[in-house]
């Protein structure tokens, strides 16, 4: 209880902006960590804040504007750390998950980087290679296969850029004006790409079955980020992994529909 007091003490100087944010985070690391997977409450709190952790009972006390400044770094480098975890300690192994269609998001994105749309049987044998079981795997594909809306699995990022129907990468995207965008890109960008909304991925793609689409969503993107949707004419994008900066995919995005604001 003592412990948790402090917290809170520690917690409501957040106010004044002078609280120790990472002196919080080391006790709730240590409180937290026999769950197996030491990472996961780091990284769920530092993506999703306090109420990703339901014992601290505090939100009304955490500067909000003081916390999104302090994880951002955090959320920038947290490819980068899953890379590097994934090289030295064969940690793919708490980042395997499989998900629905209706679950894919962008937060899915904000907790991994790489994920990939389940379409042939021979991407079973990849799977197996990366230390699952293929039968047990294609169950809970099946059964994640809803309305005929095919389920999305993670990705090692040592196996980018991947051969598949669609993968999709985390990426970043700039406007000629300079302003920058969180986003998603399908393969190489050639396609489609989509731009993070709060928990949104809104898409933007020239193919003849989206582009009736398209005028919708520039606007809400425009409308949301107040900036202009001609500023949206072409977009530069870059995606967040791998470490290695020759080794990620660029590209520039461009609208072929012409639109009136």
């Amino acid at each position: 209880m003592e412990e948790d007091n402090l917290d809170i003490e520690l917690l409501s100087k957040s106010l004044n902006s002078d609280v120790d944010h990472l002196e919080v985070l080391a006790r709730m690391y240590d409180k937290y960590m026999e769950t197996g997977n030491e990472l996961s409450n780091l990284m769920r709190y530092y993506l999703n804040g306090l109420d990703e952790i339901p014992i601290q009972k505090v939100k009304s006390v955490w500067n909000e504007e003081a916390f999104n400044e302090q994880r951002k770094p955090f959320i920038n480098s947290y490819p980068e750390l899953l890379e590097i975890l994934q090289r030295d300690h064969n940690s793919f192994k708490y980042n395997f998950r499989i998900i629905t269609a209706n679950e894919f998001n962008a937060i899915r994105f904000k907790e991994y980087p790489l994920w990939s749309e389940f379409y042939e049987y021979d991407e079973l044998k990849e799977i197996e290679m990366w230390g699952y079981d293929k039968e047990f795997t294609l169950e809970e594909l099946t059964a994640k296969n809803i309305e005929s809306q095919h389920p999305y699995y993670t990705v090692p990022i040592s196996s980018f850029p991947l051969k598949r129907m669609r993968y999709f990468t985390r990426s970043k995207f700039k406007t000629k004006n300079n302003f920058e965008l969180d986003g998603v890109i399908m393969n190489e960008g050639e396609l489609a790409i989509g731009i993070f909304i709060d928990d949104e991925i809104v898409t933007l793609s020239n193919h003849s079955i989206l582009s009736s689409l398209m005028k919708t969503n520039l606007k809400k993107v425009a409308t949301h980020f107040q900036i202009k949707v001609e500023d949206l004419k072409e977009l530069e994008f870059e995606t967040v992994i791998p470490k290695d900066n020759t080794n990620k995919i660029r590209g520039t995005w461009k609208n072929k529909k012409k639109l009136n604001n």
